[in-house]
């Protein structure tokens, strides 16, 4: 395993994740969130320190259990892993939450697809960086 490859694709993920969490939470929820509040804490009142560890951990796990578990590691095989993992995100997120707090139908679908494309984008850079040799 290439912890150089490995590295670089968390970093990746990372500086991803961020971006499309802009723009899922940002621009296209933001409005909901304000109408959420106080069930949802108003942008001013997050905290981004515990928000920012949440991702380095999920992103360090994401890579994780792919560089431990995944094999053989080809990049249709990531694709599939990240596609599985942002699905079980998702969904867990999503609808878990709407089972049990008054949130919006249409937001769990969001969190939901939201988190997919970001699993599924996630593992197509591992699968154009992290490759066994045969």
């Amino acid at each position: 395993m290439n912890l150089k490859k490995m590295g670089l694709a968390a970093l990746l993920i990372f500086i991803l994740w961020t971006i499309l969490d802009f723009v899922i939470h940002g621009l296209i929820l933001g409005n909901t969130y304000e109408d959420l509040i106080p069930l949802i804490r108003p942008t001013f009142e997050m905290k981004m320190g515990l928000i920012n560890l949440v991702l380095i951990i999920n992103v360090g796990c994401f890579v994780s259990i792919y560089a431990l578990f995944v094999k053989p590691k080809t990049p249709k095989r990531a694709l599939g892993y990240g596609a599985l993992y942002g699905l079980a995100l998702g969904f867990g997120m999503g609808f878990g939450t709407y089972a049990s707090m008054p949130i919006p139908f249409m937001l769990a679908w969001v969190w939901c697809g939201g988190f997919w494309v970001e699993g599924l984008l996630a593992g197509g850079i591992l699968g154009w960086l992290v490759k066994e040799n045969h």
